[in-house]
């Protein structure tokens, strides 16, 4: 399954690859915005990658929050995720109505508008935190929650179910998936 998690290490990947040949040059640091420039360029491995994977929900999703941080990035605007998230909803149903009652479509925004809405409060808080390692560990438990607590009612609802073990299990599965996802 192709996740937003997999859209953001190719965009990751792509960005510091860019930027690292970029920065190569004394000639184009003089004469462009190399981070800008790395922005706009990695969008092409990103869509290329989404294409790859056949264009699911929610790796469309993910791409077209990618397209407009990075758009945001470029116009030095500041990125809202909310009205990126809408806009990823318009452009999917706009091409496929019908991936509204897709349970793909349903848990990956879902999943996205509950971490949005949980973090962006205790995103002052967390900055407090000088630890990174701790910073880390408390971002990480703070998403899984979410993310739990966002997707809990589509999940008892389809699948009769819900699983609390994944707030243990994310805290170190998500990054192993990310590490191994990321060298593979």
């Amino acid at each position: 399954s192709i996740s937003g998690q997999h859209i953001g290490i190719v965009a990751s990947f792509s960005f510091f690859l860019i930027f690292w040949i970029l920065r190569r040059s004394t000639r184009l640091l003089l004469l462009i915005s190399t981070r800008r420039t790395a922005v706009f360029l990695a969008l092409f491995p990103v869509f290329f990658y989404l294409l790859l994977a056949g264009a699911p929900s929610p790796a469309v999703r993910a791409t077209v929050m990618a397209a407009l941080a990075a758009v945001a990035l470029i116009l030095g605007r500041d990125i809202d995720p909310y009205s990126a998230l809408a806009a990823a909803a318009l452009l999917i149903l706009l091409s496929a109505p019908s991936a509204l009652f897709s349970i793909s479509f349903q848990l990956s925004f879902a999943a996205v508008l509950a971490i949005t809405l949980f973090l962006t409060p205790l995103r002052e808080s967390l900055r407090k935190i000088k630890r990174r390692l701790v910073r880390w560990g408390v971002t990480t438990l703070a998403i899984s929650l979410a993310a739990i607590l966002g997707t809990s009612p589509l999940l008892a609802h389809h699948f009769h179910q819900v699983s609390v073990t994944g707030l243990v299990t994310n805290f170190w599965g998500i990054p192993a998936t990310g590490f191994i996802l990321f060298f593979s």
